[in-house]
Order: C-alpha cells, then structure tokens, then sequence
C-alpha cells in the first residue's frame, strides 16, 4: 500500500474481497489495471516475477486517482499449477488528476 503498511490473504478469493473493499472504502466507483513487460526467472519449483503496474481508479467527483509501479513477486509450482506466494508493489507515482473546467464559451454555445 502507498503508506508501506503490508496485508496477507490466503487464497485468490480471499485476495480478490479484499482489494474489492479496499477499493470500495476509497470511493472508487471503476478501476483498471493493466500489467505488462513480465519478467520470470524460473529456478526448479520456485521462480520470482517482475512487471510494471499502470492503474486507474475513477473517484464519484469524476477525478481519477492514477498509480504506476512495479510487481515483484514468489511464485510457486504447486499441482494446481503456478501460484503467487507474496506479491510486493513498489508505486513510483500515485497522482489524482482532475479534468480542467471546460472554457465558459464553448458551455454557451
């Protein structure tokens, strides 16, 4: 999180509530998240992973707060598969932008 404090949840379904609420309690209204330029070093049953992070959350006023920032996690061969063990997110901006006031001239016309 932006002010360093770290959450466990066991499980994707027990992660997924919880950012849903985290979320929520912010006012966010929609977010979306794309992740990209994923890095994974695979070493026996254990790899680390890296990508960036560009979010965006739009708040009710029509402001959106916009977050960017990277992903480094454990993952974990298990015999469902791959599975993330700890994720860490490192932000280098969080910025909330507003859309400027439209001119008074084209609101006239």
């Amino acid at each position: 999180f932006p002010d360093g404090q770290g959450e466990k949840r066991a499980g994707p379904e027990a992660w997924a509530a919880f950012v849903l609420s985290v979320f929520k309690n912010a006012g966010y209204t929609v977010t979306q998240h794309l992740v990209g330029t994923i890095d994974v070093e695979v070493k026996g049953e254990t790899a680390t992973m890296s990508s960036y992070l560009h979010a965006t959350h739009v708040l009710p006023n029509g402001s959106i707060d916009v977050a960017n920032g990277t992903y480094a996690d454990e993952v974990v061969k298990t015999p469902d598969g791959w599975r993330i063990r700890s994720r860490t997110l490192t932000l280098i901006t969080f910025l909330n932008l507003a859309s400027p006031a439209a001119p008074s001239k084209l609101l006239s016309q």
